[in-house]
C-alpha cells in the first residue's frame, strides 16, 4: 500500500571550500634573450592570476536536532560553510553530518586531500581557481593569455603517436618553445596528452614538460581523454591518477572533451535505449510522450536537428541530451575530484564553432549543458567570420553573454587557415582575425582564449583527415632549413661544429664577398668541403664566424680538418632531384641548407667528391662522433645553447634563413601582456532566447545575435526560464502545454541518495539498487540533488505555502512508496542541497518499489528518477 509521509527534515546547501595554503608559485623570470620574434629581453612573471572553485558543506547537523541550516542560500561558486569543530572538504560527494557530529567519509577522503585541515578549509594558492566569474591566483585576477600548443616535432608523430610519448618527447625543442611562449607573453598554454594509458617513461615526459612550464610562468591545459557522449569516468581519470599530476602547480585544468558532440544519426542511435528510459521518466510512458509530441517519438535526423520550424520532440531531445552530458560530467567530476581536487575542469565545447549550422547535425554540446560540473565554460571561434570583423565582435559577444552562466569564460580554440588554399587563408587575415578576437573578448568581459595554434602544418599524411595550417608559426619541424646531430630542427638561428678534438676540427672562414679577402685553413689542416652561409646585406650582421673569430655576412666557410675522417657532402640536390648518403663508413651528424641562389647564378657548396648546389641540402659526414653539427642559437626564442659537456664550438653559421613566424606573432606580443578585460559582466538590461522556438540550435543563435545587435551588444543574455521559481514556473519542454509534460524551467539531478540498511549501515543507491531493511522498522534515507533547471527551489517560507514549495520526493504514483522532505533552503541553478536522515516509510513487509525524485508541490515532479527495492528481512 502507499503511503504519504511528510517528514521535515534539515538541508545541506553545499557549495565547496578551497585547501590546505600552501606555498605560491614562485614567480621568476624567464629572462632569457629576445621572444618568438627574435628581438627584445622578454621577462615573464610566473606569478600570475587565478581563480577558486570551490564546494561547501553548510552546517547541517542531520538528526541532531540543531534548529537545521544557518547558510541559508548560498552561491554554488564560492561557498564557505562549515559547521564548527567538524572538518570539510571540497568536492560533488555528499558527506553526512551524524548525531555525534562527525562526516562519514571524510576520514578517508582528507587524509588524502591537502586541502582539508582540522577546522574547515583555507583557500587553494597555488594553482589557478574559478571564483564566480574570473580566475584567480594568489588573491589576483588571472586572464587566460593562451595558445593551442605542440611542439615543433608534432608534425613528425601524428597522429600515429602522442608527442610526450616516450621515444618522441623532445624537451630540448620544448624548452625553446616555451622560452618562445613566455617572451610572446603566453601564460596558458593548451595541448593533448595521451591516447591511451601512459608508460611511466611517457608520465616522466609529461611531468618534465609541466615542471618546464612552472619553470617560465606558463600553465597547461591538458586533454585528457575522450569525454564525448557518455564518458567512462574510469578512463578520464586514467591519466592523472597514473603519472600522479595532483597538485602539480603547472596545470591550469583538465580538458575533457576536445569538442562535445554526440554525433550524426547513425552515433546517436546508440543511445536509443537512454532516450525511451527517459521519455518514461519525464512523461510517464511512451505512448504519453507520443501524445504530448503529436507524432512518434523517433529519434530526430539530422536533418530535423538543423530544421527552423520548433517541435516539441526535438525540444525533448535537446533536454534528454542536455540531461545527459549533465549527469556524465557529475560522475566525471566527481571521480576527478577524488583523483585530483585541485585543479579546474573544462572542456571545448565548439564543435565546428558555436552556433554554426554546418554542425548542427553532429549535436554538438549546448555551452549551458553540463555546466554545473565545470569549473569555466569553453566556446571557440569558428562559427565567426574570418574576414568580418563586425560579425566578429556581434556573435562573438552574444555567444559569450549566451554562456554566461556565473562562470569565467575562456575561448578554447579560434583561428584562421594560412595555406593558401581559399583567398582568405593567409597571414594578413590570420593577423586581422586574433585582432577582432581579442578586441571581442575584451569587450565581452570575456576571461581570455588560446588561438589555435602555435606550430604550423598539420601533417599532411594519409592518415590525418584534416589538412590545413593555422601555425603562428612557420611549420619549422616539417620544413626547416637545418637538422642538428640531435635533431633539433630551425628555419632561423644559429648551428655551431662541436667538436671534442678542436685542434683537429673547426670552421673558418675562406672567402669573404664584400671586402674581397681569402683565407685559407690554418696550417696542418686541409678542406673537407667549402659553403656559402646564408648571404645578408651588408651592415646586417655577421651569418658566419670562423673558429678564429673571422667574421662574414656574404662569402664562403670551409670545414678544416687534420684527417678525412670529417667532411661536407651533398646530400640532396633540389634542382636535378639527386638525392646521395654519406660515403661508406660515415654517418650523417647534422644536415643544413646553405645560401640558396637563383639556378645559373653560381654554386654554393662544393663537397669533397667535386659535387656542387645551387640549393640542396648538405651534411657533415663523420666516421665517429668527434664532430657534431648542433643548433647554439634559435631564432625563435632568441635563446643560445652549449655545444654538450666535452665538446668545444670552433665555428658557426646561419642555414639558409626562411620566414619564421607569421604577423600575428607581433601582434600577439604587443596586445597579450595587456590583456585584462573588465570579466565582472554586469549587465543593465537583457536579451531573452528560446531554444524551443527553434529545432535548430544555429537558428537560435541567428535570432539571439540579431537581438543583441539591436540592443546595442552591452548587454547579457538570458532565457525564457529567467526569473522563474518553483512557485511561478510554468509550461512544459517544448513550449507545450498539458498536464503529462515535464517543466521546461525545473530540473534537477540526484548527487547521493543513501538508505539504512537493517544493519543501521549506510548505502549508497543508484537506479536499480536492492537494499535489504529490517522488515517492518522504519526506512531512513538521506539526500543530496542538484539545480539543474533555473527555476529557483523555493523552502515553503519562500513560496508561502505547500504550492511550489520543493521537497525530495518518494514518487507514489509510479512507486509503492510515497514520502515528501521538504528543502529547508532556496536552491538556485547549480546549487546542491541535501536533507535527512529522515524517514521515508514506516515499514515495509514485502518487497517494495521506492522512486525518488524532487517534487513541486502542486506544480510537478520533475528531475531525475532513481528506482529501488526495499527488500524487508
Amino acid at each position: 500500500m502507499k503511503q504519504i509521509i511528510i517528514v521535515v527534515g534539515v538541508a545541506l546547501v553545499l557549495g565547496g571550500c578551497g585547501g590546505e595554503n600552501r606555498s605560491a608559485a614562485d614567480g621568476g623570470d624567464a629572462g632569457t634573450d629576445s621572444g618568438i620574434d627574435a628581438g627584445t629581453d622578454s621577462d615573464t612573471d610566473s606569478d600570475s592570476d587565478s581563480e577558486t572553485h570551490s564546494d561547501t558543506v553548510a552546517d547541517a547537523g542531520m538528526d541532531a536536532g540543531d534548529g537545521g541550516p544557518d547558510g541559508g542560500d548560498t552561491d554554488a561558486d564560492s561557498d564557505t560553510a562549515t559547521e564548527e569543530g567538524q572538518r570539510a572538504c571540497v568536492g560533488d560527494d555528499a558527506y553526512w553530518v551524524d548525531p555525534s557530529g562527525t562526516i562519514e567519509g571524510l576520514a578517508e577522503r582528507c587524509a588524502s586531500d591537502a586541502r582539508c585541515v582540522d577546522g574547515g578549509c583555507t583557500a587553494i594558492t597555488d594553482t589557478i581557481q574559478a571564483q564566480g566569474k574570473r580566475f584567480v591566483l594568489d588573491g589576483k585576477e588571472f586572464f587566460i593569455r593562451g595558445i593551442n600548443y605542440f611542439p615543433t616535432i608534432f608534425s613528425k608523430v601524428f597522429p600515429e603517436h602522442a608527442w610526450l610519448e616516450d621515444g618522441y618527447y623532445n624537451p630540448k625543442i620544448v624548452e625553446d618553445d616555451l622560452v618562445a611562449l613566455a617572451g610572446l607573453g603566453v601564460n596558458v598554454v593548451s595541448t593533448q596528452t595521451f591516447s591511451s594509458a601512459p608508460s611511466a617513461a611517457s608520465c616522466a615526459n609529461l611531468k618534465d614538460f609541466l615542471n618546464r612550464c612552472h619553470d617560465h610562468g606558463i600553465f597547461a591545459n591538458l586533454y585528457i581523454g575522450n569525454g564525448n557522449g557518455a564518458p567512462d569516468p574510469a578512463w578520464i581519470t586514467v591519466i592523472p591518477e597514473t603519472c600522479a599530476l595532483r597538485d602539480h602547480p603547472a596545470i591550469f585544468a583538465y580538458d575533457l572533451a576536445w569538442e562535445g558532440f554526440l554525433g550524426q544519426y547513425a552515433t546517436r542511435a546508440s543511445m536509443w535505449t537512454d532516450w525511451e528510459g527517459w521519455l518514461v521518466e519525464r512523461y510517464g510512458s511512451l505512448s504519453l510522450a507520443d501524445t504530448a509530441f503529436g507524432e512518434s517519438h523517433a529519434m530526430p535526423s539530422d536533418t530535423e536537428l538543423c530544421a527552423t520550424a520548433p517541435s516539441v520532440r526535438i525540444s525533448a531531445f535537446r533536454r534528454f541530451a542536455d540531461d545527459h552530458i549533465s549527469s556524465s560530467y557529475r560522475r566525471v567530476r566527481e571521480a576527478m575530484r577524488d583523483i585530483d581536487p585541485s585543479h579546474l575542469i573544462g572542456l571545448r565545447g565548439g564543435f565546428g564553432g558555436n552556433g554554426s549550422k554546418s554542425a548542427c547535425p553532429y549535436m554538438t554540446f549546448d555551452l549551458r549543458a553540463g555546466a554545473k560540473h565545470l569549473s569555466f565554460i569553453s566556446p571557440e571561434g569558428y562559427a565567426l567570420s574570418t574576414t568580418r570583423r563586425q560579425v566578429v565582435l556581434d556573435m562573438g559577444g552574444f555567444t559569450a553573454a549566451y554562456a554566461d552562466v556565473g562562470k569565467p569564460i575562456y575561448w578554447a580554440e579560434f583561428g584562421v587557415n594560412v595555406d593558401g588554399s581559399c583567398s582568405s587563408c593567409n597571414p594578413s587575415i590570420q593577423n586581422q582575425y586574433f585582432t577582432n578576437m581579442l578586441d571581442m573578448m575584451e569587450r565581452s568581459g570575456s576571461n581570455g582564449g588560446a588561438g589555435w595554434w602555435f606550430v604550423g602544418i598539420r601533417p599532411q599524411n594519409a592518415n590525418d583527415a584534416e589538412k590545413s595550417d593555422y601555425g603562428i608559426i612557420y611549420d619549422y619541424g616539417s620544413l626547416f632549413t637545418s637538422l642538428d646531430a640531435e635533431e633539433t630542427p630551425m628555419r632561423d638561428g644559429r648551428v655551431s661544429l662541436c667538436t671534442t678534438a678542436p685542434s683537429d676540427y673547426g670552421l673558418f672562414v675562406t672567402s669573404d664577398d664584400y671586402s674581397g679577402s681569402t683565407y685559407n685553413c690554418p696550417s696542418g689542416l686541409t678542406g673537407q668541403g667549402s659553403f656559402k652561409p646564408d648571404a645578408v646585406a651588408k651592415g646586417s650582421g655577421a651569418t658566419g664566424e670562423g673558429a678564429d673569430g673571422t667574421q662574414i655576412e656574404a662569402g664562403w666557410m670551409t670545414l678544416c680538418a687534420a684527417d678525412a675522417n670529417v667532411g661536407l657532402y651533398v646530400l640532396a640536390n633540389d634542382r636535378t632531384g639527386e638525392k646521395f648518403s654519406c660515403p661508406a663508413g660515415m654517418s650523417e651528424q647534422g644536415i643544413f641548407k646553405p645560401d640558396e641562389v637563383p639556378a645559373g647564378t653560381g654554386a654554393t657548396v662544393t663537397d669533397p667528391l667535386g659535387r656542387t648546389l645551387e640549393s640542396g641540402w648538405v651534411g657533415l659526414c663523420v666516421k665517429d662522433t668527434r664532430a657534431q653539427l648542433i643548433r647554439t642559437k634559435s631564432g625563435l626564442s632568441g635563446a643560445s645553447y652549449d655545444c654538450a659537456s666535452g665538446y668545444t664550438s670552433k665555428g658557426g653559421f646561419k642555414p639558409n634563413v626562411l620566414p619564421l613566424v607569421h604577423p600575428v606573432v607581433a601582434t600577439l606580443k604587443g596586445r597579450l601582456p595587456a590583456f585584462a578585460p573588465d570579466t565582472s559582466r554586469a549587465y543593465g538590461s537583457f536579451v531573452t532566447v528560446d531554444r524551443d522556438l527553434h529545432a535548430g540550435d544555429w537558428k537560435m543563435y541567428e535570432t539571439g545575435e540579431a537581438a543583441f545587435v539591436a540592443a546595442g551588444g552591452a548587454v547579457g543574455v538570458q532565457t525564457a526560464c529567467a526569473g522563474q521559481t518553483s512557485l511561478t514556473a510554468a509550461g512544459c519542454i517544448g513550449n507545450a502545454t498539458g498536464k503529462d509534460c515535464p517543466p521546461k524551467c525545473l530540473n534537477a539531478e540526484w548527487n547521493r541518495i543513501e538508505i539504512e540498511d537493517r544493519n543501521g549501515a549506510w548505502v549508497r543507491v543508484e537506479d536499480g539498487s536492492t537494499v535489504e531493511v529490517a522488515s517492518g522498522a522504519p526506512v531512513r534515507a538521506r539526500f543530496q540533488a542538484g539545480n539543474t533547471g533555473e527555476a529557483r527551489w523555493l523552502k515553503s517560507a519562500s513560496a508561502g505555502g505547500a504550492h511550489g514549495t520543493v521537497s525530495f520526493g518518494c514518487n507514489e504514483s509510479v512507486g509503492d512508496v510515497g514520502c515528501r522532505i521538504e528543502i529547508l533552503a532556496d536552491t538556485a541553478l547549480f546549487e546542491d542541497i541535501a536533507g535527512g536522515p529522515a524517514v521515508i516509510s514506516n515499514g515495509v513487509t514485502k518487497e517494495s518499489t521506492v522512486v525518488f525524485q524532487m517534487i513541486a508541490e502542486e506544480v510537478a515532479w520533475f528531475g531525475d528518477r532513481i528506482q529501488v527495492s526495499l527488500v524487508p528481512l
